[in-house]
């Protein structure tokens, strides 16, 4: 029998939390489903461990193509009407998957319904997610909200991490698959595209947990900010090329000068914590973006001895203030 819902875990040397993953989808109150595990290529005991599940589980291994790879071909694999989307270190409460088919059963044109997340690691829970803050009235009780989100997605990712999300197997195939290039922002991308198209569901209720890893595809603390900006920054423009008429040119265009200036500064910010290589090398990108008098500022700031980079400081706070609203 067809399953309702295809879990898609995307994997990659999570052999310490693949198996608690795979744990909190067969704990799911809602059992209509079936699990497909794609390893990408894992080097250490991903294999040994989902294979322990036996045929609860159809694994799949591939290369190495980074996560975008790994999920799309976990959605070729998939055969249910509706599409869930899990990290392998993630874990789900027992009512996920039971909320998000309800919401899909009351609006079938829905393009995904996400809920919210808890953020923790191996030391506990670091915090609750922000979709409330975000989407909801903070004070709210409302159980979900349906509409049209395009617009904010343009403004911020209201995601964060896949986990979250479940889309029809249909709108995946009008949508198009997760683009390989991308190595942070594949899933911001897919849900632009999907909200420029289709209304989306927000459940005011949290009922995933992301686990924070220095290992994730991200990269360290550190360095995953300018990351997830860069690969924003990038995101935008591909869909401002492809948006036409479904969005204002020039509120796009001005969210592009404002995504530039926010990864100079941070880009900044990380030059002066010593990660110079990498700050120039995201400066650089914002520069050859277009926006040259601000990054090439912070270029040389942070390629000043310590001694005057520390006096030098005051100038660039200064010079950020009385431009911080308006790309230089």
């Amino acid at each position: 029998m067809r399953p309702r819902v295809s879990v898609a875990i995307t994997t990659f040397n999570q052999a310490a939390y693949i198996g608690a993953t795979i744990r909190s989808v067969l704990e799911q109150t809602y059992t209509n489903l079936e699990i497909v595990v794609v390893d990408d290529g894992s080097t250490d005991e991903t294999p040994v461990v989902v294979t322990q599940f036996g045929d609860r589980v159809r694994y799949i291994r591939q290369a190495n193509r980074g996560v975008a790879g790994a999920r799309n071909r976990a959605v070729e694999a998939a055969k249910g009407e509706l599409i869930a989307l899990l990290d392998g270190d993630d874990l789900w409460d027992p009512p996920k998957i039971a909320r998000q088919v309800e919401l899909f059963d009351r609006y079938p044109h829905l393009g995904l319904v996400a809920v919210d997340f808890r953020h923790f690691s191996d030391a506990g829970v670091l915090g609750e997610g922000d979709v409330r803050e975000m989407v909801f009235d903070s004070a709210t009780t409302t159980p979900y909200v349906v509409g049209d989100f395009h617009r904010q997605f343009i403004e911020r990712n209201l995601i964060a991490t896949t986990s979250q999300v479940m889309i029809p197997a249909a709108v995946l195939r009008t949508v198009g698959h997760s683009r390989e290039t991308l190595l942070v922002g594949s899933d911001y991308d897919l849900y632009l595209r999907i909200a420029s198209t289709h209304q989306v569901a927000f459940i005011n209720d949290v009922l995933t947990a992301w686990r924070f890893l220095e290992t994730s595809a991200s990269g360290r603390a550190g360095v995953r900010q300018l990351r997830w900006k860069s690969d924003s920054l990038e995101v935008l423009r591909l869909h401002a090329r492809g948006a036409g008429a479904a969005f204002e040119p020039a509120i796009m265009q001005r969210r592009l000068e404002l995504m530039k200036i926010d990864l100079a500064w941070s880009s900044y910010q990380a030059g002066c914590r010593g990660e110079t290589q990498l700050a120039r090398m995201y400066l650089w990108q914002v520069m050859k973006s277009g926006l040259i008098v601000r990054p090439a500022a912070y270029y040389v700031a942070i390629s000043l001895p310590a001694a005057w980079r520390a006096a030098a400081r005051g100038t660039v706070q200064w010079f950020r203030s009385i431009a911080s609203d308006r790309p230089a």
